[in-house]
C-alpha cells in the first residue's frame, strides 16, 4: 500500500478517483500524495472540470 494515497470515502466518486490518479500519474515525475489528499472534498469542482474538459473537446 502506498502511503498517503487518497482515498474515496463513499462508493460513488471511483470514476472520478481513476481519472485523478491517471492524471496525477502522467503528470508528475516523482508524486508526493500527501500534496493530494484532499480530493474527495474537492470532487464537485472535479466533476465540474471533468464536464467541461470533455465538453470543449467536442465541440471542436
Amino acid at each position: 500500500m502506498i502511503p498517503n494515497l487518497p482515498a474515496q470515502e463513499n462508493n460513488v466518486d471511483c470514476g472520478m478517483f481513476v481519472c485523478k490518479y491517471m492524471e496525477t500519474v502522467i503528470q508528475y515525475n516523482n508524486i508526493e500524495w500527501d500534496m493530494h489528499n484532499n480530493w474527495q472534498s474537492n470532487m464537485a469542482l472535479f466533476r465540474a472540470e471533468f464536464a467541461y474538459a470533455i465538453f470543449c473537446n467536442t465541440i471542436k
